[in-house]
C-alpha cells in the first residue's frame, strides 16, 4: 500500500515536471520569433538609406555629365566664333543670305574646310550681346587695375602720398592764392541713427542757416543733394518767408540741387528699377515744389561706383557728374596724367553710343582730402 502511494507520488511529480518543462519550452518558443522583426526593420531601414544614397550620387553623376556638354558645347560654339591665323586661312567665299523680312542683305564669309559655325539671327537695331563688345576708350579701368601698385605710401597728414606743399613767399598781393571752398550737403537719410534723428540733430540746422546766411555774401553758395530731407523741412519746418528765400536763392544759383534723388543710392548693389524710382520720386517733387531739373549729378558718398550710374543719369537729363570715394592711387594715377575729368563709357560702349547721342557722361572727382575739409566746415 505504501508502495502504491510513492509510485503514484512519483508518477505525479514526473507528470508535473515534464508539463513545466513544455510549457517553459513553448513560451520561448514563442517569445524568439518576435525579435526577429525588430532586426529586420532595422535592416531594412539602412537598406533604404543606402538606396538613396546610390539614388542621389547617382543623380550627381547625371548632372556632372550634363554640366560637362554642356561645357563642351560652349566651348565648341567659342571656338567656332575664332578666326584661324591668316597664314592658314584658305580662299574665302562670299556668301549673300536672301532676305527674310528686312530688305537689308547680310553677308557672310565662309572659309573652306571650316568647321561650320552657328548662326544666330538678331535684329541689328538691337543691341546684340557679342564676345567682342566692349568700347574703344582711352582709359580701361580693369587694366589700370592690374598695372597700377596699390603702395601705401606715407603722404604726411593726408595719408595718401600726396606732396601737399607750397613756398610761403609764392603768393603776395598780386599773385594771390585762389582757394575755392564749395560748402555741400552730405547728410545720410539712414546711418547710425533714424531718419527722423538726424533730421533735428544735423540737418534742420542747415537749412535755417542756408536761407539765413547766403543772402549776406555776395559769393556764398551752397550745394545740396538730398530731396528726402529737403522734402522734409519744406513740408514740417520752412515758413512762407524760409520757402520764398530760398527759391529766390535757387533761381538766382546760389544754391544748386545736384543728381535730385530721394537719396544718394548705392552704386554695387541696388537694382537699376530701384535707382529710377528713388529719381524719378525726387526729380517730381522738385517739379510740383520748385519748378526745377537738376543738370549735375553728385555722387560723393557710395563705397565704389558704377558705370551703369552715369548711364542711366544722363538718361534722366544729367550733363555732368562728381564722383568722390575712388581709391587714392587710382585718384593720384588718373591725376599724374590730367585725366580727372573724363567721359565716361559703360562697358558695352557700341549700345551706349546712340542711346547717349552727343557724348557720354563727363565725370568729374574730387581731389584728395576733400572730406577733412567737409568734416571742418561741419563743425564750423
Amino acid at each position: 500500500m505504501r508502495i502504491r502511494r510513492l509510485s503514484a507520488v512519483f508518477w505525479t511529480t514526473c507528470i508535473i515536471a515534464f508539463v513545466f518543462i513544455l510549457y517553459v519550452v513553448t513560451d520561448l518558443s514563442f517569445k524568439l520569433p518576435s525579435t526577429k522583426p525588430a532586426v529586420q526593420d532595422l535592416d531594412t531601414k539602412w537598406s533604404a538609406f543606402e538606396n538613396k544614397l546610390r539614388h542621389i550620387e547617382n543623380e550627381l553623376y547625371q548632372h556632372h555629365a550634363v554640366v560637362g556638354e554642356i561645357k563642351s558645347a560652349v566651348d565648341q560654339i567659342v571656338e567656332s566664333q575664332e578666326y584661324h591665323p591668316p597664314q592658314k586661312r584658305p580662299k574665302e567665299v562670299v556668301i549673300k543670305e536672301p532676305p527674310r523680312e528686312s530688305k537689308e542683305v547680310k553677308e557672310y564669309k565662309a572659309v573652306g574646310d571650316e568647321p561650320p559655325k552657328m548662326r544666330i539671327p538678331f535684329n541689328i537695331s538691337a543691341c546684340p550681346a557679342t564676345k567682342r563688345s566692349s568700347a574703344k576708350v582711352d582709359i580701361q579701368m580693369l587694366s589700370m587695375y592690374d598695372r597700377i601698385l596699390f603702395d601705401d605710401l606715407d603722404g604726411g597728414v593726408w595719408k595718401q602720398g600726396w606732396e601737399i606743399d607750397y613756398e610761403e613767399n609764392q603768393w603776395n598781393q598780386k599773385n594771390k592764392l585762389k582757394v575755392f571752398i564749395v560748402p555741400h550737403s552730405h547728410n545720410d537719410p539712414g546711418w547710425i541713427k533714424t531718419f527722423e534723428n538726424y533730421y533735428k540733430a544735423q540737418t534742420r540746422a542747415i537749412f535755417t542757416n542756408m536761407v539765413e546766411k547766403l543772402s549776406e555774401g555776395i559769393g556764398r553758395k551752397f550745394i545740396w543733394a538730398e530731396i528726402s530731407f529737403l522734402a522734409l523741412w519744406w513740408s514740417s519746418d520752412a515758413t512762407d518767408k524760409d520757402k520764398a528765400i530760398f527759391t529766390n536763392l535757387l533761381k538766382s544759383g546760389k544754391i544748386e540741387i545736384v543728381t535730385g534723388g530721394w537719396v544718394m543710392n548705392d552704386e554695387a548693389n541696388s537694382h537699376w528699377l530701384s535707382i529710377i524710382k528713388q529719381l524719378t520720386t525726387g526729380h517730381q517733387w522738385l517739379i510740383d515744389h520748385l519748378n526745377y531739373i537738376p543738370k549735375n549729378a553728385w555722387s560723393i558718398d557710395p563705397f565704389g561706383y558704377s558705370s551703369s550710374q552715369p548711364y542711366l543719369l544722363k538718361l534722366a537729363g544729367m550733363e555732368n557728374s562728381v564722383i568722390q570715394r575712388v581709391h587714392y592711387r587710382v585718384k593720384k594715377e588718373l591725376a599724374s596724367n590730367k585725366q580727372l575729368e573724363f567721359h565716361w563709357r559703360q562697358l558695352w560702349g557700341k549700345c551706349a553710343v546712340n542711346l547717349t547721342s552727343s557724348g557720354f557722361q563727363a565725370m568729374g572727382s574730387h581731389v584728395p582730402g576733400g572730406r577733412r575739409l567737409e568734416r571742418s566746415l561741419r563743425r564750423m
